[in-house]
């Protein structure tokens, strides 16, 4: 528990980091450049600083960022700004002009040609592709206080083929490595990698230790999408891209962000026991997936934040239904979720950019702390159920061989051997059978049906030789190698035999098998007609046999089974066990 929890503050912190980074930022010198005018052709006059472009069209600005849209030309096209001001102080240190953008431009600032990203060309064969992260010195001679002019000549040929819009973001600031602002912006995501991917290996760890706990396989998927997540955003940090890998870049953190999102609804849904809504939650976010794809499908950035809406709304509205069902760990569940929701309210670039590595790493800490407390309380329900399934086991054995057992198979053996040696000797062999089968398999998880069976002959037989009347066991079963848990269908019998009295010279114990539509396994045991000894069920509706029988089944099929009895019409006891095909098939 404290190491989870430790593990929960540390992740956090980031929400300490980010606003000390942010506020690192702002004390550089920087200015954003908006608005370019825009015309298809290629005039080196366009590149002058006295050339009027006031009639060209304009750039649309793409809302809640920096960024530019700007058509692309068919050839070669230039961009150029309205003259701007800049502060004194910028002519007083290095200054660089950075630029992101998906295409091959050269660039002139006040006239002068300054430097160039790709080759851009009329034709794709000639268009050499450039970088997506770019930056260029400003001599300080050619900086002013007003009249600032920066035109771009550019193309995007190769850009084009990918069928999404073309945009530029412009700013200017200190001359440095273009790592270190990378770096910057990307700290975040750099403290979240290293959390969340320590954390996915530890539940996966945990999920292939006890392959039940489908819980822990989630959550270690959903960390590892966010891992991959991270990654692909700090990529660009660390090595310059060009504008297919940049594309490439978006998409995969697309992709990623559907994984983590759809595995987050997954665990919800196991963690709430929520599993019969399933079906509907992954139909509805996924027909809500499809549309954000029909309408985004150009726009990676804005594609990444819907598809995050979607689940993380879905997973808000199941934690808000575990909270109504008073489910253990649903109330903190519902709060983080919502403080995640506010985040979106700061818009798509700034969410991805920043907010969602703090949001991210408060829901990871949470959900950490939320399994690791849940894979506490299911080892020690388990430690718990196993210690009563051994108690229950010891006692099911103490009873068959307690003393009046013993002396009364040994009185009735004695009597056989007066009257009849042969069946004696057939009685000695039973008692034999029994006890070497319950000695070989009494402390095994599973085993053979057609042991089982054979088990449970060998006791009916014993019982026929001490009641003087014939016990059999008819069977309709069609896969005699399954496993199953030892001495569930001898202790049913023991039970029928213990709380009831035969009569007839011949009882038959009826065992039949069937497969359910749905796949499911049904074993029924049918006992025959008899008279009740006493009133052996507790307040609970049973006895200590079959409260060994359902421990037994819940620790081979844990909540993957129905056990189901009483007396049908003609007053015989049956009892049905049904098992589900998903845990006979697992």
């Amino acid at each position: 528990m404290r190491k989870s929890l430790t593990l929960g503050v540390a992740l956090t912190l980031i929400f300490l980091a980010q606003p000390g980074l942010q506020a690192e930022e702002e004390r550089l010198p920087t200015a954003t450049i908006n608005g370019f005018s825009m015309m298809q052709g290629d005039d080196p006059s366009w590149g002058k600083v006295d050339f009027d472009s006031s009639h060209w069209p304009t750039s649309d600005p793409v809302m809640g960022t920096t960024f530019n849209r700007v058509f692309i030309p068919d050839t070669i096209g230039w961009l150029r700004t309205e003259p701007f001001s800049l502060p004194a102080s910028f002519a007083n240190s290095p200054m660089a002009l950075y630029l992101t953008s998906g295409a091959s431009f050269e660039v002139w600032w006040n006239g002068v040609f300054i430097g160039a990203n790709g080759q851009p060309a009329d034709t794709l064969a000639d268009e050499i592709e450039g970088l997506v992260d770019t930056r260029f010195y400003i001599p300080p001679s050619l900086i002013q206080e007003t009249d600032n002019v920066l035109a771009l000549r550019y193309s995007a040929l190769g850009y084009s083929r990918w069928h999404v819009p073309l945009a530029f973001a412009v700013y200017i600031g200190p001359f440095r490595d273009q790592r270190y602002n990378r770096l910057a912006r990307h700290v975040p995501a750099l403290l979240l990698l290293g959390a969340v991917g320590a954390a996915s290996l530890f539940f996966g760890a945990l999920y292939f230790r006890r392959r039940v706990d489908k819980g822990s396989l989630w959550l270690a998927l959903m960390f590892l999408m966010v891992t991959f997540q991270s990654a692909a955003e700090i990529f660009q940090a660390l090595f310059p891209l060009s504008h297919v890998g940049a594309v490439a870049r978006i998409l995969l953190i697309a992709i990623f962000a559907y994984g983590s999102g759809l595995f987050l609804n997954l665990f919800t849904l196991t963690y709430l026991r929520l599993q019969n809504l399933q079906r509907w939650t992954l139909l509805i976010s996924h027909a809500l997936v499809l549309t954000a794809l029909l309408l985004s499908y150009s726009h990676f950035d804005r594609l990444t934040f819907a598809l995050i809406i979607i689940f993380v709304f879905s997973a808000l509205i199941l934690t808000a239904l575990g909270v109504r069902q008073k489910q253990t760990g649903a109330l903190p569940l519902l709060l983080v979720l919502i403080v995640f929701c506010c985040s979106f309210l700061v818009g798509y670039s700034a969410f991805l950019d920043s907010y969602y590595y703090a949001a991210m790493a408060l829901l990871a800490g949470t959900l950490f702390v939320l399994q690791a407390n849940a894979n506490s309380r299911t080892e020690r329900r388990s430690a718990e159920e196993k210690l009563k399934s051994n108690r229950l086991q010891l006692e099911l054995l103490k009873r068959q061989i307690q003393p009046h057992f013993i002396m009364n198979t040994l009185t009735a053996l004695s009597e056989w051997i007066l009257t009849s040696p042969e069946s004696s000797v057939d009685m000695i062999n039973a008692l034999a059978d029994e006890f070497r089968i319950l000695n070989q398999y009494s402390d095994r998880k599973l085993v053979p049906l057609e042991r089982e069976i054979e088990l449970c002959r060998a006791h009916l037989k014993i019982m026929s030789y001490r009641q003087n009347r014939s016990l059999t066991l008819n069977t309709s079963v069609r896969d005699t190698g399954l496993n199953v848990p030892p001495a569930i269908i001898h202790t049913l019998i023991e039970n029928a035999l213990t709380h009831n009295r035969y009569t007839n010279d011949k009882s038959i114990f009826d065992l039949t098998q069937r497969t359910t539509e749905s796949g499911d396994l049904e074993f029924t045991l049918t006992t025959p007609v008899g008279t009740k000894r006493r009133d052996w069920r507790d307040d609970k509706g049973g006895g200590m046999g079959l409260s060994y029988v359902r421990i037994r089944l819940q620790e081979a099929w844990p909540d993957s089974f129905t056990l189901t009895d009483g007396e049908d019409e003609q007053g015989r006891w049956r009892t049905n066990i049904l098992i589900s095909a998903k845990a006979i098939n697992g």
